[in-house]
């Protein structure tokens, strides 16, 4: 009998037969992974908070780049363009290589950029620890 695809839909753990809040059953409760898990899938007060967070910063991002535009004289040929010095760009926008952050020497980035950018790979990293943990112990 051939072995079913995993496809995007399917879910870490299977649904149990009878419901539970988040999905596991008591067959899953010794699975070291299962609180990774319900704190990445925000079924945790804790992840509920991780989550609210990431959103916030998602929202962030979005304004910042949208806001960005308004200080760059190519794009608004208003006198607003002007009004954003090196040090304002260093710390929302990331238009110039030249700002406050040149001696990083990493190109033109923010202080916004560079948190979003590092929560994000953080995010990434607590996704894929449980299969590395899974790879290790079928090792």
């Amino acid at each position: 009998m051939a072995a079913a695809q995993a496809l995007e839909t399917t879910p870490l753990f299977p649904k149990p037969e009878h419901g539970s809040f988040d999905g596991c059953d008591d067959s899953q409760a010794e699975d070291p992974r299962l609180p990774l898990y319900r704190f990445l899938e925000a079924k945790t007060p804790a992840g509920r908070r991780y989550e609210q967070f990431t959103i916030f910063l998602i929202s962030i991002s979005v304004v910042t780049f949208i806001l960005s535009s308004l200080f760059l004289p190519e794009y608004n040929d208003s006198p607003i363009a002007e009004k954003c010095g090196g040090f304002c760009d260093a710390i929302f926008f990331g238009n110039y290589d030249d700002n406050a952050l040149a001696w990083l020497g990493i190109g033109a980035t923010s202080v916004v950029e560079m948190f979003v950018v590092g929560e994000k790979k953080t995010n990434a990293s607590l996704k894929l620890m449980p299969l590395l943990a899974q790879h290790i112990l079928l090792l």
